[in-house]
């Protein structure tokens, strides 16, 4: 159901980065009123990674939860909202590293646990994927998949069994449980086990595979997570976009597509951006 609306605007990862989530809906023709931002006539997508990195936690949460409750945008979990969940629960390992990428979020809700606890049950409801077939148009944090798509069943959303279980690595030699694999590429995408390098945290990491480069779904594909550098084409591929120019310092733009129900091509043209270069 599009509830009257004639288009998505589709938004990748805001980190926390709420003052240019507000000029970048106020860019597009979106008002504050009766308590949420609103379009006369689209709806706004998020992609997942509300959260961590940037200095207006709350305030980036608290906009995109009130837009939901309105109706007037949709989310999906990305892999920082998932992680959320998972140290909240004790799951997911505490390292220096893991800290550090998560500390602006947990400085936020501390010394009030009732609100810690509030957002952690909302974050562990928003789905996985949507699948909207009746505008011909996927949406994904990391990578779509239909093998782990159906691993995980068609309410695409996860259990908080389902969070344990994924969040626990395998071990040396192993292989990971079917569910652990399908979060694991959904909201980080697949990797090749083979090539390896250093990320700009100093960890040790395997390289992303490009998947959307032959991604050839009969519906357009939106994700971020891939976090793009600023030099790169705005669209490297025909059927699949990513959204994802966030970066730690918050310098980068904020991003979203147009997307009009209808299209059945990408268009750099419908491409927005604040600030605007």
């Amino acid at each position: 159901m599009n509830d009257g609306f004639v288009g998505y605007d589709i938004i990748g990862d805001v980190h926390g980065q709420a003052g240019k989530l507000e000029a970048l809906l106020r860019s597009m023709g979106y008002r504050h009123t009766a308590g949420a931002w609103r379009h006369d006539s689209r709806q706004a997508i998020f992609l997942g990674d509300l959260i961590d990195y940037g200095r207006r936690q709350l305030e980036t949460v608290n906009l995109v939860r009130c837009m939901v409750d309105a109706g007037s945008a949709r989310a999906i979990m990305g892999n920082h909202e998932f992680n959320a969940i998972s140290w909240y629960h004790g799951w997911r390992r505490q390292t220096q590293g893991n800290f550090k990428d998560h500390e602006p979020f947990l400085d936020a809700v501390v010394g009030n646990p009732a609100l810690y606890a509030e957002l952690i049950d909302w974050m562990l409801k928003l789905p996985l994927w949507i699948d909207d077939g009746a505008t011909n148009a996927r949406f994904v944090h990391a990578c779509w998949n239909d093998e782990h798509i159906a691993t995980v069943g068609s309410d695409a959303r996860l259990s908080l069994d389902d969070v344990r279980v994924a969040s626990i690595k395998e071990k040396e030699g192993e292989s990971p449980t079917p569910m652990r694999a399908a979060v694991e590429c959904l909201l980080k995408g697949p990797e090749d086990p083979n090539d390896t390098f250093v990320d700009h945290h100093g960890k040790t990491r395997h390289r992303r595979l490009e998947w959307w480069r032959t991604y050839d779904g009969s519906a357009l594909c939106f994700f971020g997570h891939y976090r793009q550098p600023m030099e790169t084409p705005r669209i490297s591929a025909p059927r699949a976009l990513c959204l994802d120019y966030s970066d730690r310092e918050g310098k980068h733009p904020l991003f979203a597509y147009r997307f009009d129900f209808g299209d059945t091509v990408l268009d750099e043209n419908k491409l927005v951006r604040v600030p605007v270069a």
